[in-house]
């Protein structure tokens, strides 16, 4: 029998999440050579996780410290929390996953919060990858999108509306997943400013993932233009006018916790002892499928080229893992180096 074919998950839709798995003792039950059909091997080869990482239990503990920290302050002094890392360093799995972790806890804590006829929706998850109209607008918008509700126009009406909505759901976290958005220069200064006032006006917590996210127009001040020198910059007036101007961005600063998610690189040729362990702990979950041979994955040549295809991203490492041992499996067969070498596209000598 085929595996059946489904829509993929979506992190920024609520009914989807409840479907994602957080923990690796919750995944079904490993599949059989004996009774099962390649394609169902392989779908239950790519949903094998989460692996359990020192990030992710990072990430878990600083979005539950930055709700305690934020349950005891006033608007204005709210804490919001970055996660920075490049592509496919798995930064967005592992706050996904922590997130809704938080949100199973939350739904069990806090159910005094929401009152009929509103569902308790904890923890909010969007996109941050919001194009090129009005960004700070359309941020609310998928926030509004993803607890079912339509906000009026005008930028401000927006946000007294959303943090009523939120408010009457009991939504304490919002995660902003992607952030590219906050890469943009142009016209930084402004959303900046309506970032500010959201944050502030809306009665939560927020996260903020995203690939260059310390060094993004979020957090950017200019360092003069036009004939503006470097000294006039240097001088006392100068600094006091550019905070002036830029006040937001240096109040967010101020209220930032930021974490960067770390690269485990191969050091002089040998697979970085960390990567090696997350990805031996994946394989080892592929080694429950009874009558599938995961060991070709777990050689030293095989570790090696996962290491140096994914120049040390966890999530791009395991990610070719799995891409390995579900192809071998559509085939009916166990993986063997030529199929690490197909998925990473480093040959494998014979020495």
């Amino acid at each position: 029998m085929d595996a059946p074919i489904k829509r993929p998950l979506s992190p920024y839709d609520r009914f989807d999440l409840s479907k994602f798995v957080l923990h690796l003792d919750d995944m079904a039950p490993p599949p059989s050579t004996a009774h099962n059909s390649p394609a169902e091997i392989s779908h239950w080869i790519q949903a094998a996780g989460p692996i359990e990482t020192s990030e992710l239990q990072w990430i878990q503990s600083a979005m539950t410290q930055l709700l305690r920290t934020n349950s005891s302050t006033i608007n204005g002094a709210r804490q919001w929390l970055g996660i920075d890392g490049p592509p496919m360093s798995g930064k967005t799995f592992s706050a996904v996953v922590a997130a809704m972790r938080i949100d199973t806890q939350l739904r069990i804590s806090q159910t005094g919060d929401v009152e009929d006829p509103f569902e308790h929706i904890p923890v909010v998850i969007v996109s941050g990858n919001l194009g090129e109209p009005a960004l700070a607008r359309t941020l609310l918008d998928n926030i509004a999108r993803f607890i079912g509700v339509v906000l009026p126009s005008g930028l401000s009406a927006a946000i007294e509306a959303t943090a009523r909505h939120l408010k009457n759901v009991g939504t304490l976290l919002i995660v902003v997943d992607d952030a590219h958005f906050i890469k943009r220069k142009s016209g930084s200064r402004n959303l900046t400013d309506a970032l500010k006032d959201i944050i502030t006006t809306i009665p939560a917590s927020f996260v903020f993932v995203g690939a260059g996210l310390e060094v993004s127009a979020l957090l950017h001040v200019p360092t003069g233009s036009g004939e503006t020198t470097k000294r006039a910059f240097d001088s006392a007036k100068a600094q006091k006018l550019e905070r002036d101007q830029y006040s937001a961005v240096y109040q967010l600063r101020e209220r930032l916790s930021f974490h960067s998610v770390k690269l485990f690189p191969s050091e002089m040729g040998r697979v970085h002892p960390v990567l090696r362990n997350r990805m031996t702990t994946l394989i080892n979950e592929l080694d429950r499928i009874d009558g599938f041979d995961a060991s070709a994955l777990r050689s030293e040549q095989a570790l090696e080229r996962f290491s140096a295809r994914s120049l040390g991203k966890t999530g791009l490492a395991l990610r070719l893992i799995t891409r390995t041992a579900a192809a071998a499996a559509e085939t009916g067969a166990s993986p063997t180096l030529d199929h690490v070498s197909a998925v990473t596209g480093l040959e494998i000598s014979d020495d």
